[in-house]
């Protein structure tokens, strides 16, 4: 009952003049009197309603404050829920931490300064990863785009008033990149002031070298260099070397050897290895045997275990120790971080530069490995794998093999379920479900000082979080572990496969692609507006990609020889989730841990890890 929309309540008097008579046996005061409690009555009634009807609505209250919810025929809950509103008004105090890419200025001072007018633009940037926690912006954390912010600022194409919070000025940009990544071409858009005409110079005055801005281009008020963005264009860089099938030695090179027989696969499985079925023999001969006939016997047949050890069983392996007692999957979870893998798994890398006197892209002279702090053992070790280590740099890889290659990479070609290629992803998820367009490698390798390079190119619509690192992982497994070419197909239909990531280091985002934007004709009739792309920064951008990303990229392998050390982790692995690799396929996997495939594969690999930032590569 709505108690607002009752009439008036009549005071006794009011009553009293509209009675038309009193009785003649009742005395006028009496009457006066009944009035008098009745309308007082009919007050009590009505308040009493109205408090009736409005304790329920005071109890939620109070309840609310104390953090209950009120009984609705269901148990009371003695926690409140978690105000994440409140939680982030907390950081906006004034006094509390500001994001490290906030720039702060005083009342006076953005008070002082002249509003200028904001265009709505699109930014083409390049930039080489190294160093930095990703592309997108994060409060806590170094990023390119906390770089670029700041250089914006300083630049006064952002303004004081703008200056804290790059959400005031619509940041959003066209492709995610994570840690480590490189982007030759890569697109922001933003509201910015642009009247000054050397503005992209002033910019870049304000940037490291490895983050350049190619240009500037107005665009239309609606326009978001993620949802106007047609395809993106990657390139991922690769030794040759990552193309050779694991030693025969090896935890997976014996599976595979012996799965293949066990299938009754020998002969096609020794036919897709054909063109290197002898390099390791030739090795052990050429480079391995003058090793081991200086060492003494003893020592010879201990380096040479310890050199193929499988992770569960090597004591030069660190990473073991901790999970010998828990599981496998503790075992293969250090295999997420790259560096921690080149450094734990055989040392050979930096070990061999740190105790060489010249060393030139990644070649060493054992004769100068230090004997003062190595035992004889330990000196055995390095010069085994140093021997393997030579073997590699000098492999060229054949025609026929790189064609495999291409050919394993084409096949991720059209529209599949990339639910493998991700993190945190089921079968079945329609968010997994993209487009490639083509995949390319190129027709000739290059010679970077004494390694051998390809360089694979993807062209897609978007990408998923290391979709593009996973895919190449997959094509070499394909071509290194003679597999059959059914299990990229199989991929896109298994529920889950453990499919680990290859390098951060190769992987560049070479340029965004507009096209339909750029059909659009917004940009014509003499207007401000141009097209977005990247041709007439090619001279430039070709000096960037060279100087700060290619250069990078040699001197990391070489120092650190992240791919070799990363294959060969991955095949001394002692475990069965990468046995899909074999001529078995996905039957090697189906049963491991009391008959049933781990459905929580992304954490054999620790890789749930990098899931922390969220969105896509691009």
């Amino acid at each position: 009952m709505d108690t607002d929309n009752l009439p008036p309540v009549e005071t006794a008097e009011q009553q009293i003049k509209l009675e038309p008579h009193t009785t003649s046996m009742e005395n006028p005061s009496i009457s006066q009197k009944r009035s008098q409690e009745d309308a007082s009555n009919f007050t009590d009634r009505n308040s009493s309603k109205k408090q009736r009807k409005n304790a329920p609505r005071a109890q939620n209250q109070t309840l609310k404050k104390s953090g209950k919810r009120g009984n609705r025929g269901g148990p009371e809950r003695s926690k409140a829920k978690k105000d994440t509103r409140k939680k982030n008004k907390s950081n906006e105090v004034e006094g509390g931490p500001k994001p490290i890419y906030a720039v702060g200025f005083s009342k006076e001072e953005i008070a002082e300064e002249e509003r200028r007018p904001k265009k709505k633009v699109a930014i083409m940037i390049g930039y080489c990863g190294t160093g930095y926690k990703g592309l997108q912006i994060m409060p806590d954390v170094k990023t390119i785009e906390s770089d670029i912010f700041g250089a914006l600022v300083a630049a006064k194409a952002v303004s004081r008033a703008n200056a804290d919070e790059p959400k005031k000025v619509q940041l959003v940009r066209c492709a995610r990149t994570d840690k480590g990544v490189h982007a030759g071409g890569n697109v922001l858009s933003m509201k910015m002031i642009i009247e000054d005409k050397d503005i992209v110079q002033k910019i870049n005055d304000h940037l490291p070298p490895q983050i350049r801005i190619w240009g500037i281009e107005q665009t239309i008020n609606s326009f978001s260099a993620y949802q106007q963005c047609d395809s993106r264009i990657y390139e991922y860089l690769i030794p040759t070397h990552c193309f050779l099938p694991p030693h025969p030695q090896t935890f997976l090179g014996r599976k595979l050897e012996e799965l293949a027989q066990e299938a009754g696969g020998v002969g096609l499985y020794r036919d897709r290895q054909e063109d290197v079925e002898d390099f390791w023999a030739e090795t052990e001969d050429r480079y391995v045997k003058p090793v081991l006939d200086a060492m003494d016997p003893e020592i010879r047949v201990e380096a040479i275990k310890r050199v193929f050890a499988d992770f569960e069983t090597s004591r030069e392996d660190n990473i073991i120790d901790s999970a010998r007692s828990t599981n496998i999957d503790a075992t293969n979870a250090n295999l997420a971080h790259d560096s921690t893998l080149a450094k734990e798994n055989s040392k050979v890398g930096e070990d061999i530069l740190k105790d060489t006197a010249n060393v030139t892209d990644g070649s060493a002279d054992t004769s100068t490995i230090s004997s003062t702090i190595q035992s004889p053992l330990e000196q055995a070790i390095r010069s085994i794998k140093h021997a393997h280590h030579q073997a590699r740099l000098a492999y060229r890889i054949s025609p026929r093999r790189l064609m495999k290659v291409g050919y394993a990479l084409s096949l991720f070609e059209g529209t599949w379920s990339f639910h493998n290629y991700t993190v945190s992803k089921r079968i079945g998820d329609p968010s997994c479900k993209r487009h490639i367009k083509s995949c390319r490698t190129q027709s000739r390798p290059f010679l970077i000082g004494d390694t051998e390079w390809i360089s694979l190119k993807i062209h897609g619509q978007s990408f998923m979080m290391n979709q593009i690192r996973k895919m190449v992982l997959m094509t070499a497994m394909v071509v290194r572990c003679g597999t059959h070419k059914d299990i990229i197909q199989d991929s896109f239909n298994a529920p889950k496969m453990v499919i680990p990531r290859a390098p951060a280091l190769g992987l560049l985002l070479e340029r965004p692609v507009f096209e339909a934007y750029n059909k659009s004709g917004r940009f014509k009739g003499g207007n401000s507006r141009g097209p977005i792309g990247f041709d007439k920064y090619e001279d430039e951008m070709r000096v960037f990609k060279q100087k700060e990303i290619y250069d990078r990229m040699w001197k990391d392998e070489a120092e650190h020889l992240i791919f070799e050390n990363f294959f060969a982790g991955l095949d001394s692995l002692h475990s069965p989730h990468l046995l899909w690799a074999s001529s078995m396929g996905l039957a090697a996997i189906e049963k491991t841990v009391d008959g049933v495939m781990d459905v929580d594969a992304d954490k054999v690999l620790g890789e749930e890890e990098t899931a922390e930032l969220g969105g896509e590569e691009g």
